[in-house]
């Protein structure tokens, strides 16, 4: 794929709408050529995956408890 095939999306995980958005603009603008996204937390990961599960977070980084929300947030709403 080259530069002016290539396109990114950026989108904050943050606020529900915003996820909405994105997913919306995703599906909208699908192509048989894209992949997905991919998705940066910038804390471990060891510390969110317990949040994906359902479990509790008790991590030293406040935000992985928000980022596990964040994230399943979007997965449940690009799933519908």
């Amino acid at each position: 794929m080259d530069a002016e095939e290539a396109r990114r999306l950026a989108g904050r995980w943050q606020k529900e709408e915003s996820l909405r958005r994105f997913i919306g603009v995703a599906r909208r603008d699908a192509t048989e050529k894209m992949l997905g996204w991919p998705a940066t937390t910038w804390v471990d990961v060891n510390d969110v995956v317990p949040g994906l599960a359902g479990e509790p977070v008790e991590a030293k980084n406040e935000r992985a408890a928000e980022i596990a929300r964040g994230v399943g947030l979007g997965a449940s709403l690009a799933g519908n």
